[in-house]
């Protein structure tokens, strides 16, 4: 929902960042955020497997 403002008399839209299209950096930096995690992930689980396994 867009918070607007009341600007002589008429109702304006605030400046409200679009977020339909997201820049360059922050599609990278979400891509390598979810690599990390799914990294993190499957090395725990390797973990948990090699100890479980002893």
């Amino acid at each position: 929902m867009l918070h607007e403002r009341v600007e002589n008399g008429l109702l304006a839209p605030t400046a409200a960042p679009d977020i339909t299209r997201p820049g360059i950096l922050r599609q990278i930096g979400n891509g390598l955020g979810g690599l990390c995690v799914l990294l993190l992930t499957g090395l725990v689980l390797l973990i948990a497997v090699m100890v479980k396994s002893r």
